[in-house]
């Protein structure tokens, strides 16, 4: 949400789509011919033969499955630029060497530390949960987000780096301005952030030991310099990898704690009596754009498969007509979460409908019926 909010700003300010401000203030200034913002762009420019394919695996099946590359426009802030190893490192570049379009002043506010962060958590969010099993994180310095960059201290020296992730790909851009080193590293699989992790830090390890000297990085591993080295985290069989069934426990718990909540002292959900088609339609919200609620199988169904972040949601009746519950489903994650959903009534038909979409939004997104 704050990167979408942040390209707002952008084409707010300089009257430019987000899209032309990037190709005039950064793109084209820095020779990145292979860079685009979404993937129509970058085929529309005759690149598309060369845009790579990501995979994510699928435990059950054992085997990775392709993801479909499409536009992305409600996360344009947060993601959505396709380029080559080759573009994006000019960009790292002219950043840690404060080069055109880059200024001091736009350094300086990049890396200012702003927030300190609980790394073990982000760095974990990037893994399945096998790999957190089977690749325990290192203990490391304090690190701290900037404008949109991590600040920490690794070897002695400040790294500034930003990693990303869509379906199917992982990433890490970084520098260390004292040993003028920069980096980038790809990976088209949701099983690359490890590799990418042990990447990023061997390529600061042997830049320490070629500029230092073994002694130095010795004495940083073993924690006697400022921001201790470590190569990255090995699988120390403390991690068995296997599931021990606790998942499974109590799997109805989530949906019974949810409607608790959204319907005190409600012990089973009520019949629902109005047609299906009061509540079925196009709605809309200026943020998460249209969604259409629709009939299947007898229920209310949305299919908003067609948009970055893709979901899909079943709805459940609880009380009174409009207190519902919805399932929300999303392609590479397994299983279904209950989300509270509440319909405004007038006369015979609904008009709006509020849904807890966000969890860090303590309350409902609320989309205005169109038509239906």
């Amino acid at each position: 949400m704050m990167y979408t909010v942040a390209s707002y700003l952008v084409e707010k300010k300089s009257g430019l789509r987000f899209a032309d401000f990037l190709e005039q203030r950064i793109f084209r200034p820095l020779q990145m011919r292979s860079t685009s913002l979404q993937p129509g762009a970058a085929r529309a420019k005759g690149l598309g033969d060369r845009i790579a394919t990501g995979y994510v695996w699928d435990d059950e099946a054992k085997t990775y499955e392709p993801t479909p590359w499409t536009d992305s426009p409600e996360a344009q802030g947060a993601g959505g630029i396709v380029t080559s190893v080759d573009d994006y490192v000019k960009w790292v570049k002219a950043v840690m060497n404060r080069e055109p379009p880059i200024t001091d002043a736009v350094y300086r506010g990049l890396v200012e530390k702003r927030i300190l962060q609980d790394e073990d958590a982000d760095e974990a969010d990037d893994m399945d949960d096998d790999e957190a099993d089977d690749f325990p994180l290192p203990d490391t310095p304090e690190l701290y987000y900037a404008a949109g960059w991590e600040i920490r201290q690794y070897c002695g020296h400040m790294v500034v780096s930003h990693d990303g992730s869509e379906d199917g790909f992982r990433s890490n851009h970084f520098f260390v301005p004292d040993l003028r080193l920069g980096g980038v590293i790809v990976g088209n699989s949701n099983c690359a952030a490890t590799v990418i992790n042990m990447l990023t830090h061997r390529l600061i390890d042997e830049t320490v030991r070629r500029q230092e000297g073994d002694a130095a990085l010795q004495a940083y591993k073993h924690g006697s310099g400022s921001g201790s080295c470590s190569t990255c985290a090995s699988d120390d069989g403390s991690g068995s990898g296997s599931d021990d069934g606790s998942d499974d426990e109590d799997e109805d718990g989530p949906e019974r704690e949810l409607m608790r909540e959204h319907c005190p002292g409600l012990d089973a959900p009520q019949p629902l009596t109005r047609p299906l088609a009061a509540y079925t339609g196009r709605y809309w919200n200026p943020g998460y754009r249209a969604i259409r609620i629709a009939e299947a199988d007898g229920g209310l169904v949305v299919d908003a498969t067609d948009r970055s972040m893709g979901y899909k949601l079943r709805f459940k009746h609880l009380r009174d007509q409009t207190h519902f519950m919805a399932y929300l489903s999303e392609r590479f994650v397994k299983g279904e979460s209950p989300l509270k959903v509440e319909f405004v009534l007038e006369g015979d038909r609904a008009v709006r409908v509020g849904m807890c979409l966000e969890e860090s939004v303590k309350d409902y997104i609320w989309f205005e019926r169109k038509d239906g």
